[in-house]
């Protein structure tokens, strides 16, 4: 008799389970084949089209309440509603005329059906530049001063037609550019050059490329310079900027996020740091060895216990036996608010 029930029983969930389905509940129902489109490889500014078709398997309207998309110039275009047992149209309209290289970029649908509230539709591929230059449209030059370095970036035209470099402009007084041809129209290799007696200091310069392609007639290219003393001190001060103390002592472990690293090298040769020292109480300071190095490094970090409110503003202090360093200086900043 039991196992007569149970069976009854359980027969009667699956015919139940099967008879509620979104139809018999009158609710709609999403249904799409495909959520992704790879357009492989395209020309960066195209226009492109894509179209993907939205399903209502339900038996009542499906309704489409708002969209969102994850990229600038993606467009979207379809009707709001979709009646019971027909089709409709999502058209994804994407000018990609501000992104590069390879993409992956969303629309996100949101629906009626209670089941599938959003749906998320994606466009992936690689926008290849027409005139790209690698690795990146910009130089990064770093050396000690008295020295000479040069850097060297690849200019790759993709476009079916050639194009001539006709000219180069540098704006900016402390590099050189020069332009070697690897394969005409198609292939050049650009170098920037920064002269040995350029003086310590951060520039930032550019250059421009004049072409003879009316679409892309000039061509800018970053030029960032530093050029280093013969002691270099990596960052040049330390700034605690605003620090609440109340909620520094509340949570000590904030106090580690507030350390700051300085590496001093040289820029040839060895020195022993003789001493380390700061007329600021409040300031914690880790090194390694004070042995013969060309580079040290320390940390510095702030007492909990000795801070009270009001400006921080000192020095970290090492004395050396470089007869051209004998005392290296780093500024210390910060606030402190109760």
């Amino acid at each position: 008799m039991n196992r007569c029930l149970r069976l009854v029983i359980s027969t009667g969930v699956f015919v139940l389970a099967t008879l509620i389905s979104p139809a018999s509940l009158g609710l709609p129902q999403a249904t799409i084949e495909k959520t992704t489109v790879d357009f492989g490889t395209v020309e960066q500014g195209s226009q492109l089209t894509k179209t993907f078709s939205l399903s209502n398997t339900g038996d009542t309207p499906l309704e489409i309440r708002h969209i969102e998309v994850s990229a600038f110039g993606m467009k979207v275009r379809t009707r709001q509603q979709i009646a019971p047992g027909e089709s409709g149209l999502i058209k994804l309209n994407w000018d990609t005329r501000r992104y590069t290289g390879s993409v992956e970029e969303r629309a996100i649908i949101h629906l009626s059906d209670p089941n599938r509230p959003k749906l998320q539709l994606t466009l992936k591929g690689h926008l290849q530049p027409p005139i790209d230059i690698k690795p990146r449209p910009a130089f990064y030059l770093s050396q000690f001063q008295g020295e000479n370095r040069n850097r060297k970036l690849i200019i790759e035209n993709h476009q079916p037609h050639p194009v001539n470099i006709t000219r180069l402009e540098a704006r900016g007084a402390h590099f050189i550019p020069s332009l070697k041809t690897l394969d005409s129209g198609k292939r050049y290799a650009l170098t920037a050059e920064v002269p040995n007696q350029v003086s310590v200091g951060k520039y930032r310069e550019s250059l421009v490329l004049h072409t003879d392609d009316p679409k892309h007639p000039r061509i800018s290219v970053e030029v960032n310079i530093l050029v280093k003393p013969d002691l270099h001190i990596q960052p040049a001060k330390a700034d605690f900027g605003h620090v609440q103390l109340s909620k520094a002592r509340k949570h000590p472990q904030l106090a580690k996020l507030l350390q700051q690293q300085f590496v001093i090298k040289r820029r040839a040769g060895r020195m022993t740091i003789r001493s380390i020292s700061s007329d600021i109480p409040s300031l914690l300071i880790d090194s390694g060895p004070m042995q013969d190095v060309s580079s040290f490094a320390l940390n510095a970090g702030l007492d909990l216990a000795r801070l009270s409110p009001g400006p921080i503003s000192g020095s970290i202090i090492l004395t050396t036996n470089d007869p051209d360093h004998p005392t290296i200086s780093i500024p210390v900043s910060g606030f402190i608010a109760q």
